[in-house]
């Protein structure tokens, strides 16, 4: 059976006025999306993309009923830090893998990220290339069914 996997980009309420979708780069969401579906097609695994932003459409994405079918989850929670602290608190209850990506990297503009420590990996500052990155890297440790955390 192959693997299905959740991404999840969360775009909290000082990101919801900068960015309507998945990047905050120069690719348009329609791009980013046709990648992350041929990357996962190419990697045997299907994918279903979500946008939230609020706590109240992230916690109906994140139900225990609704993740029952995925085998993994690929998020980026976005850098308001508020929101990450709720986002934090729902990824503790997930059961299944997560890893967490960002295009850019959060710490070099001062940017702590509040959920790194509720997921099993974490793949910054590459550009676009860090969702391809994390699909991969959370299909490794889906193969391996253990986390990387240290």
């Amino acid at each position: 059976m192959e693997p299905k996997l959740l991404v999840v980009q969360v775009i909290g309420a000082p990101d919801a006025e900068r960015s309507g979708g998945l990047s905050h780069s120069e690719v348009s969401d329609a791009e980013l999306r046709q990648l992350l579906l041929e990357e996962a097609h190419s990697l045997g695994a299907s994918l279903v993309l979500k946008i939230c932003r609020t706590a109240g459409e992230l916690e109906s994405i994140l139900s225990l009923n609704q993740l029952e079918e995925f085998s993994g989850l690929l998020i980026n929670p976005g850098v308001d830090a508020e929101f990450g602290i709720v986002i934090r608190k729902f990824l503790l209850t997930v059961g299944i893998k997560k890893v967490e990506v960002h295009a850019l990297n959060p710490e070099a503009t001062g940017v702590k990220s509040q959920t790194t420590s509720s997921v099993d990996g974490f793949i910054a500052g590459f550009g676009l290339d860090s969702y391809v990155l994390g699909l991969r890297a959370l299909l490794e440790i889906i193969s391996r069914d253990r986390s990387y955390r240290i």
